[in-house]
Parts: structure tokens; sequence; C-alpha cells
């Protein structure tokens, strides 16, 4: 799809893999979301174990599975911490940055089933949810394919407009936020019209579907600079970031001159240790 594009067709990428995509800064996304996936977990664990309500056995199962996820990911941010590491597997950490961004828009919804199981929701409530996520993906490829049709018109170009012009995908921004207000709206006008749901219980769980909605869409709206991203970094060599040499060599002189300061000391000592003995040889 995008083999007749050049580097130059690239620029705007290029700006962002020399800011804040940098090798050095993206740990600090492997570590806030791991620490949104501990606590997802932690959760999800807790509810598992102790909850009367939650029942279905395929909870251990998904704790299990989100565990095992979650330690990989506290190597994942712990390795590539290390500077030397992130500037030597640039490509390898680019593919990472691209799963954990998807697996972190996603995963707050199995938590929210959980809620639903726990609350004893109305069915109709996780079939909506299911919806959301489903229309979330479809927002997501979407996405994707306008991005890279953006690529070929000359948009990421030196002076484009690049991925986000507002002023132009006002529709691109408004249709999926219509969505979803419609069908949490809906779903709100549904719970209250039915006497037999009691509506009390059910605001937190609005409230929580309504920031996992929002967290799914956004990340689905910025996932294609991720997605270029990655695949610059494959193609073209110039987008693999040199390691900073100059920290290196200012640790290195400091390390030089220390030794060279003290024998300075020394041999001045030992000067006025001298001058003062000629000193007494005159007096005498």
């Amino acid at each position: 799809m995008l083999k007749d594009c050049v580097e130059e067709d690239f620029y705007e990428i290029k700006m962002v893999t020399c800011g804040r995509l940098k090798p050095n800064s993206i740990p600090g996304f492997f570590w806030a979301t791991f620490i949104f996936s501990g606590l997802y977990t932690a959760v999800m664990s807790f509810g598992t174990g102790y909850s009367s309500y939650v029942t279905n056995p395929i909870w251990p199962i998904i704790v299990k599975i989100s565990t095992a996820l979650l330690v990989i990911q506290l190597i994942v941010a712990i390795v590539f911490t290390k500077e030397e590491i992130s500037y030597r597997f640039q490509k390898f950490q680019s593919i990472l940055l691209t799963v954990i961004s998807l697996k972190f828009s996603l995963e707050g919804y199995v938590l929210f089933y959980q809620f639903c199981e726990d609350r004893q929701a109305p069915s109709y409530l996780t079939s909506i949810t299911t919806l959301l996520v489903i229309g979330g993906i479809i927002y997501l490829v979407y996405s994707t394919i306008r991005g890279i049709k953006r690529v070929k018109r000359g948009e990421f170009r030196k002076g484009g407009k690049g991925l986000y012009n507002f002023a132009q995908s006002k529709g691109q921004i408004s249709l999926p936020i219509i969505f979803g207000v419609t069908m949490i709206a809906g779903t709100i006008i549904r719970s209250l019209s039915d006497p037999s749901v009691l509506f009390g219980p059910l605001i937190q769980l609005y409230f929580f579907l309504f920031l996992f909605v929002v967290l799914q869409y956004a990340i689905a709206f910025a996932w294609p600079e991720f997605f270029l991203f990655t695949y610059c970094k494959f193609r073209f060599e110039s987008f693999i970031i040199p390691m900073p040499k100059r920290p290196l060599e200012d640790k290195y002189t400091a390390k030089r001159r220390k030794p060279q300061k003290k024998q300075t000391v020394l041999v001045n000592s030992h000067n006025n240790h001298k001058k003062k003995q000629k000193q007494k040889k005159a007096r005498g």
C-alpha cells in the first residue's frame, strides 16, 4: 500500500520519531500501561476470588492470562528502561508499542464485563458494550486506512497537515462520538424505563463504560501514527535514531579528570615542602 511512497512522504513521522517517540521516551508509556493493567488485574482477581455473584468458570482462566500478560509487560518495561537497549532494539520496541497500545485500549472492557456480572446488570448492557467494542475496532481500521491515504496524498510531507487535521476531520471525529453517546444514552433510557431494573446501582457501571469507550476510541484515533511509526522503523534506516554519545563522553572525561586533580594536589604539596626546606637552609 505504501511501496510507492518515499522517505520524504513521512517527514511528519520523522519529527515524531525524533521527538515524543524517541527510544528513551517510549518506556514511560510501557510503565504507565503496566500500572493501569496491574490495577485492572488486581481488581479482576479480587472479584473472581471474593464476589459471590461472579460465578462464571471462565474468570479464573482470564485472571491467569491477564497475570501472565502483566508479567510480560513488566519485563518489557524493565528491559527497555535501560537506554542502551531502547536504542539498540528500536524495531522491536516499535512493535511492542503498537501491540501494548491495542491491548491497553481493550482490556478495560474485560473488567467491565465482570462488573456487570457482579452487579447483576441486565443482559442488554453487555450486548451494547460488545457493539461499542466492535464499533471501536471498526473505527481503528478506518482510521488506519485514512492515515495511509493521507500519506499517499502528501499530508505527511514537510509543511503538510499530518494525521490530525481537525478543521477537515470533523466528520471523522464526530462520528464515533455520536455513535458512542447514542448507544450509551439509549441504554440509560432503557434502564430508566425498565421497572425490573434498579438504576442506582448501574450509575457506576455507566461511568466506567463511558471511560473505557473514550479510551478505546481515543487510541483508535491516534493508533495510525504508531502503525506508520513502526512501518518507517522497518523500511527506512534513517528512522533508527543513534544513541546520543555526549553523556557517555562527559562521564568518561569526568573519570579521567579526577585522578589528574589528585596528582596536581600532590605535586603542589611536594613543591611547597621543597620551598620550606630551602627557606630553612637559608636561615641556618
